[in-house]
């Protein structure tokens, strides 16, 4: 199962998120309008999901686009 949410700023948002994630089983998360830099994406923790993939605009505010997949996924792919 695949969520593609335009979240709009997910900083401030990230609890709230959550807690709308923990009744789906989903595989893979893209997000796209997360609002954050570079530097400041590794501070987001999604808890069963890890960092994929990753867009920060570098001169413009908001916008980017990050991927996030199940850790149960990624470690099914480092065995491939």
């Amino acid at each position: 199962m695949l969520l593609h949410p335009n979240i709009r700023g997910i900083f401030k948002k990230i609890d709230e998120f959550l807690i709308s994630l923990s009744s789906n089983a989903l595989q893979v998360i893209c997000l796209t309008e997360h609002h954050l830099m570079t530097e400041e994406i590794g501070n987001v923790n999604l808890g069963q999901y890890t960092l994929g993939a990753l867009f920060c605009r570098q001169i413009y505010k908001h916008g980017g686009v990050c991927i996030y997949v199940s850790k149960d996924i990624s470690s099914l792919m480092l065995l491939i």
